[in-house]
């Protein structure tokens, strides 16, 4: 299931629980392309469909040895 927090949500929630956005400590934005990013094929078209293909076939070579 996809869902989607839109800006507003997201503002009314920063309200909501009191958040000070001029305090919070600054980071990096996240690489799209970074080894992380790599790792989790969910990003990607077809992403989670090959994340079942590879856990089925490990699963079932990991049974016959």
């Amino acid at each position: 299931m996809d869902s989607v927090l839109t800006v507003r949500e997201l503002a009314r929630l920063i309200r909501l629980y009191g958040i000070d956005t001029s305090n919070i400590e600054h980071e990096p934005a996240d690489e799209p392309m970074s080894e992380e990013a790599r790792r989790n094929n969910a990003e990607v078209s077809g992403g989670i469909a090959e994340g079942v293909i590879r856990t089925y076939y490990y699963q079932k070579n990991e049974e016959r040895t």
